[in-house]
């Protein structure tokens, strides 16, 4: 029997505790990388566990429990006054590679619509459990959009025509599957939430017939869509989920529908609270915990410049949020990055930080940011912290399991078992070192 298999389960979860403890030094130990922690209060994705321990060997979790009972070998720090949580997931954005995410503890990125030739070599990066300073990523390639539909804007991309019928959707989304998706996203968007001039769209029909051709080609299928109505009929579809919640109020057979179909909701209020200009992005700009850790990119991405401000909107999705949650249906944090108000990681913080504000308990927020779009997305090496899982971790001041706020005062990020430096750097550069060598030879 290997040595892992003969630690208990409470001597596994004490482990745990011990590898969030580690923050406070500055290396790992050599060799297989042995770091252990011990009295920090431990979220593991799914949970708060209180007082524990984590092992972490080499890339990976060894061990979580009560116990402060530590093997030899193991470098020991202490955790007490803080949380240790999985590395957390962003489940809507739309970017390419970067270290900046991990800077703020996103180690993990779902995006959402991308060039699947310009995201960099994502799928190699993310098998690898060598020392690197990039999230992972998890990318739906090209959308479906019609002509001069919502996506089209973005650049030239494969369209569906507008009297696309079941065969012609059922090719589009095998070719997209065959290009590399790892999950397919389908647009429902008139522009009539944002009193937008109409724009082209899927019909309710078509994006049936998409979700169908997903589901019989064993791939996630994720609807785009901004009013409740949309929303209704994609859950009613059997979507697996929303990109975004709606930003007109729910009525209540809509809460009903959401409730039945068992999807989930990506909440994206970060990008919603700039449209409203209710002041998240402002509020990043100025936290001294943050600011000064933003690189120039992630400040620019927080400007709302030419934005045309729309509070009820955001007052609605977050009243939303908060009907959704208290209805049973699984929500998801997602900052919708790439759009103005969002800076990469730092706004996911600040998600998490507006998810309690709509009515989630702490814990159900930090879920929503860890093992709920590990679990939805079926990532099951990361997002929770237990034996075999990604040493994927974020150690932060204070007891984030009853204030989210300390989410934001971060003390150390691993990234596959190992320490990243937080600094900031410039990006027109150091994404493309740190991705050479992250990846093994």
């Amino acid at each position: 029997m290997s040595a892992r298999a003969r630690i208990s389960r409470r001597t596994a979860l004490a482990a745990a505790a011990a590898s969030v403890a580690t923050a406070g030094t500055a290396t790992a130990s050599a060799g297989r990388g042995l770091t252990a922690g011990v009295g920090a209060q431990v979220f593991d994705g799914r949970r708060a566990l209180g007082r524990a321990t984590v092992l972490v060997e080499g890339a990976h979790v060894l061990a979580v429990g009560p116990e402060p009972v530590v093997p030899r070998g193991f470098e020991v720090v202490d955790g007490r006054g803080r949380t240790l949580l999985p590395g957390l997931v962003d489940a809507h954005i739309h970017a390419p590679l970067s270290a900046d995410a991990p800077r703020f503890g996103t180690t993990t990125e779902l995006d959402m619509f991308g060039f699947l030739d310009q995201l960099g070599p994502y799928k190699r990066l993310r098998e690898s459990t060598a020392p690197n300073a990039l999230s992972d990523l998890w990318s739906a390639g090209t959308l479906l959009t019609v002509p001069g539909g919502h996506g089209t804007q973005f650049g030239p991309i494969p369209t569906l025509r507008p009297e696309a019928g079941r065969a012609g959707i059922d090719a589009f989304v095998a070719d997209r599957l065959a290009e590399g998706s790892d999950h397919v996203k389908v647009v429902r968007e008139d522009g009539s939430l944002y009193g937008d001039e109409r724009m082209p769209t899927l019909t309710h029909e078509q994006v049936a017939w998409a979700v169908d051709a997903a589901h019989r080609r064993g791939a996630r299928c994720v609807v785009h869509t901004t009013t409740q109505r949309d929303a209704a009929a994609a859950l009613g579809a059997g979507a697996d989920g929303l990109t975004h919640v709606p930003g007109d109020p729910l009525s209540d057979e809509a809460l009903e529908v959401a409730a039945r179909s068992g999807a989930f909701v990506i909440a994206t209020l970060s990008v919603f609270n700039g449209i409203g200009c209710a002041g998240a992005a402002d509020e990043v700009l100025t936290d001294p915990l943050i600011a000064p850790l933003l690189s120039q990119e992630q400040r620019d991405g927080l400007s709302l410049d030419g934005v045309q401000c729309m509070p009820e909107i955001f007052r609605a999705a977050s009243a939303n949020i908060g009907a959704l949650h208290r209805a049973g249906v699984t929500v998801l944090a997602g900052t919708d990055l790439g759009n103005r108000g969002v800076a990469r990681g730092a706004s996911l913080l600040s998600e998490i930080g507006l998810l309690v504000d709509a009515g989630l308990p702490p814990t159900a927020a930090l879920r929503a940011a860890t093992g709920a779009p590990a679990d939805r997305f079926g990532l099951h090496d990361r997002g929770v912290l237990e034996p075999g899982r990604r040493a994927d971790m974020v150690l932060v001041n204070g007891d984030a399991t009853r204030d989210v706020r300390a989410v934001r005062d971060i003390e150390v990020v691993w990234r596959n078992g190992h320490r990243i430096d937080r600094t900031p750097r410039d990006q027109s550069g150091s994404s493309f070192v740190a991705v050479r060598q992250a990846l093994p030879e």
